[in-house]
Formats: structure tokens, sequence, C-alpha cells
């Protein structure tokens, strides 16, 4: 955020923020070498982002598969390392409520996944995914109400006008009836997009700061869980640099830079 007083200048093909622009206390000169301190520092910062290498892309390459392989490949992961912590999947019956709850069409993928494990709670000893526990039906129905209440307060109507029409994929900037949220924590999310288009059914992040602007990070949950299984059964670094370690009979996931 800007501080009071903080103006956008152009000059030429210069462009750049300066502070105090309102201050009567600043003489002319002063004010001067400001907007040239401010203009340098930005041309810098310009030349060190042109210089940079590119930003490894968000989304995972892994293609989608087979929910119910790669979910049985961490179930057996779990009854090995974690035995004590339940699965349990949700009656078909149950899902086709939750679904038509959210009014909107959901992928297979999603309805397989609530079959294999209707949520699996953080403060257990099997935080399966690092930093997000995987929502059951009804934790699902009741999060998405939650951001959708949020948003419509937040939103003055040109943000949802603006994602009509748009596809799977593509940044919205805010919850959308069409985001069936499957974990979380503390108002991060990993939600599945149901919009139609090409990455139908893409697994995206959705946080506070950033709501989806970081992009879809896996093609679907398929894709998602077979990461996660190939880091349980290797100890091999999982998304946002987290790898798993049995630490005391819990898993654990430690950052590896």
């Amino acid at each position: 955020m800007c501080e009071p007083g903080t103006v956008f200048v152009s000059i030429n093909q210069d462009m750049a923020w300066v502070s105090g622009f309102f201050d009567p206390e600043l003489s002319d000169p002063e004010l001067r070498e400001r907007i040239e301190v401010a203009i340098a520092e930005q041309r810098a910062a310009d030349e060190l982002a042109r210089d940079a290498p590119p930003a490894e892309p968000v989304l995972s390459a892994t293609p989608p598969g087979s929910v119910a392989v790669q979910w049985s490949r961490i179930a057996e992961w779990m009854g090995e390392n974690l035995p004590a912590v339940p699965i349990v999947g949700a009656d078909p019956d149950r899902i086709a409520r939750a679904e038509a709850a959210t009014g909107v069409k959901w992928p297979a993928e999603l309805i397989e996944l609530f079959e294999d494990v209707n949520g699996l709670p953080l403060d257990s000893s099997a935080p399966i995914l690092p930093g997000h526990g995987f929502f059951d039906l009804d934790r699902m129905l009741g999060e998405r109400q939650m951001m959708l209440d949020v948003a419509s307060r937040l939103d003055d109507g040109w943000l949802r006008e603006e994602a009509v029409g748009s596809q799977a994929g593509d940044t919205a900037g805010m919850i959308l009836p069409e985001f069936i949220p499957i974990a979380g924590l503390d108002n991060y999310y990993l939600f599945v997009d149901t919009r139609p288009g090409e990455l139908s059914g893409c697994v995206t992040e959705f946080a506070d700061e950033g709501a989806d602007g970081s992009g879809p990070r896996w093609l679907s949950i398929s894709a998602m869980l077979a990461d996660l299984a190939n880091s349980l059964e290797t100890g091999e670094v999982f998304a946002w640099g987290m790898k798993p370690m049995i630490v005391d009979g819990m898993l654990e996931w430690r950052y590896e830079p």
C-alpha cells in the first residue's frame, strides 16, 4: 500500500512511485532529487527483473490418471506408516446430495475422491497434504458457503461480471460457485475448478492475499494424488518445497529449499 502523498510519476519512458509529493516542507530541489532517486531505483529493479531467470511453471506436468489407483497407493502407505488413522469414503447418495447443494456439475474425479476418502483432519497424525487438511463433504460445503458469503460482501459486481464466460484455469480474483474446495487451513485452500474448458477439473490454490492468482497447480485430482503418492513413497519433495518425514510415528512435512 502506498504512503499518503505518493504519486505515480511518468517522465518520457521512465515511471516510478514518488512519496511525499505534496509535503509543503519539501523544496523543489529536494522533490526533484526524490523523483530522480525513485526513477533510478525503478530502472534498477526493472533491469533485475529482465535479467532474472524465468519462473518455474506453477502447473505440475503430471498427467491425469486414476483417482482410485493413486489413492490406493496413499492408503497403502498410510496403512504401513500411520495405521491408526481411519480412512472412510462417503456413500454415493451423500455425495450426490452434496453435489446438488453446490448447484454445479462435478467432474468424475471429484466424486471418486469423496468415494475414497471423506475427509482427513489436519490435526491428526496424518496431515497428508502439507498445510492442508482434506475436507469431508460437510466441511467442504461449509467452507465453500463461507467463502461465497465473504466474496459477495466484498464484490461490487464487476469482478463476477468479469468472470462470466471464463474458462477453467482463468484467474477470477475471487471465489466462484464453480470452485469446490477439497482441502485447506486458515484461509488457504485447494479447490477443483469445475468451469468448462481444457483445464476443467484442475486443482488450484486460493489464498486470502492473492485469491486464485497463482493459477492451477495440478491438471486434475489424480495428478495431485500421483505427486503426493510419489513423495510419500520415495521421500522426495512434494509441492511448495515440502518433504515428508516420519518422526515418532507421525508424518511431518519439512521445507526443503
